[in-house]
């Protein structure tokens, strides 16, 4: 079952989740099997089935002394009583080997409205009934029919989610598709090159490879928030920052600083969706969640002058607060030294942090930029996408643009029209959606961007035979 769920679809699940209570499943089936329902499977009571349903129903009217007659109109399956004939038997239909060859009712709902009707007649005649037993005696009688919708309960939404997500990195590897994702990913790894996001080009970037992102086809989902800080704000006193190619402070420079002001900060995890080589080296596609750092800086309080005029409520630094090392801001000039986190929102990001503050090993300071990979499963599902947003009020979300880009929907809206701001359904109404954009196309479309920008910088790169022959093997995967 893929579609959105109903409301009352999505309730009764819960609660047959819950209690496995033979009246909840026996109420999911109802839902689920009515005549616009979405579910996929079977909706009518084989013949035997709607038999053995249609002799539980006449066995509980004998046991309490009831007439099918007045009761088994009063749910409204039956507008007469002389209609209500397929919804019982009579005495000598009931006998051992008796041959029915009446019309019985197909429909599980109309049999669970007939025991509730049983029931409710039952305890006004002065009887003492358990309404969940005679729900269980049906359940029994039709436990075949019932089983499908007993593993729809057993699918955990994270686990369903998770399947289907998975479901795209076997679309982008099929030889169908007019490019080869898996040989890009690889050969842009063996030659160090990287896609730029901005300018849509492969670049060499040899041993800085690594620290580039561009190359796995992502999309934006959400910020996260992972832990709050306070920061000193110094800026550089009558010199300019040099910049590096790239627009960034060249590392190392230390000029004379002042104080400014003290700054609170919010560190952040860009959560994306992409398809990266699987580890491991088996040349296969694996779908992962994507965290990158990101730590906001609001404006200094203090010394700071507001005439400077400068944009504090997006100033974003795209690493995590490295205890007391200088890094330096986007804002020309401007640089922050943090002494520690003062509240992790995240017990598993507090974990990594303090391992990456108090490693020695030179290489583990790249943990303080680099991105990490959660590959797309049931648990890391329910890591991810429980809750509203990612933390954070809205407001300050909204301020410093903590969610602009992303793919997802404001909003959830299921087929009763009821409204969601979870992530996960948030997430699944873009998966599963009939119109585009899909999260499928989303993830095609930029793959496409990194294949062909493969193939300009090889023809870019090659000439005579060479040249031909990668001309030629474009075409046909046209």
């Amino acid at each position: 079952m893929t579609e959105p769920m109903t409301t009352a679809v999505q309730v009764l699940m819960s609660q047959a989740t819950t209690m496995t209570s033979p009246g909840a499943l026996l109420a999911l089936a109802a839902e689920m099997t009515k005549p616009k329902s979405v579910w996929k499977g079977g909706k009518k009571l084989s013949r035997d089935e709607a038999l053995a349903a249609t002799r539980a129903v006449t066995a509980m009217l004998g046991r309490y002394g009831l007439r099918p007659t007045q009761v088994l109109v009063s749910p409204g399956r039956a507008s007469l009583p002389a209609a209500t004939g397929r919804f019982y038997l009579t005495r000598k239909e009931m006998e051992p080997g008796a041959t029915v060859t009446k019309p019985l009712a197909t429909g599980i709902g109309a049999h669970l409205a007939n025991v509730r009707a049983i029931a409710r007649f039952a305890r006004e005649a002065g009887h003492q009934v358990d309404e969940e037993m005679l729900l269980g005696e049906l359940a029994e009688a039709v436990a075949t029919f019932l089983e499908p919708f007993r593993g729809e309960l057993d699918l955990d939404p994270d686990a369903e989610i998770a399947g289907d997500v998975n479901r795209i990195s076997t679309w982008l590897a099929s030889p169908r598709r007019n490019y080869e994702l898996t040989r890009f990913l690889g050969e842009a790894g063996r030659r160090r090159l990287a896609y730029d996001i901005e300018t849509g080009a492969m670049e060499y970037e040899g041993e800085m490879a690594v620290l580039h992102n561009g190359n796995e086809p992502t999309v934006f989902l959400f910020t996260r928030v992972v832990g709050h800080a306070r920061a000193e704000v110094f800026k550089a006193v009558d010199e300019e920052p040099p910049l590096d190619e790239g627009g960034e402070v060249v590392s190392g420079w230390r000029p004379e600083t002042v104080h400014v002001g003290v700054s609170s900060c919010v560190v952040c995890q860009k959560v994306r969706l992409g398809v990266r080589l699987a580890p491991g080296g088996q040349g296969r596609l694996e779908m992962a969640f994507t965290l990158d750092p990101a730590t906001y800086v609001d404006e200094p309080r203090g010394e700071h002058d507001p005439s400077d005029g400068l944009l504090w409520g997006d100033t974003i630094m795209p690493r995590y607060p490295n205890s007391g090392v200088r890094d330096w801001l986007d804002e020309p000039g401007y640089c922050i030294v943090i002494d520690q986190i003062e509240r992790y929102v995240c017990p598993d990001f507090e974990a990594h942090h303090r391992r990456l503050l108090d490693s020695e090993h030179p290489d583990d300071e790249f943990g303080m930029v680099l991105r990490a990979h959660l590959p797309v499963t049931e648990d890391n599902c329910r890591f991810l996408l429980d809750g509203k947003d990612g933390g954070g009020s809205r407001f300050w979300r909204m301020i410093v643009g903590a969610d602009k880009g992303t793919v997802l929907p404001d909003v959830a809206i299921d087929d009763a029209g009821c409204e969601s701001r979870i992530l996960r359904d948030r997430l699944a109404s873009i998966l599963y959606s009939d119109a585009e954009p899909t999260l499928a196309s989303l993830l095609d479309g930029e793959a496409a961007k990194r294949t062909d920008a493969m193939e300009a910088y090889q023809l870019k790169s090659t000439t005579g035979d060479r040249r031909r022959k990668l001309a030629f093997r474009a075409r046909m995967r046209r």
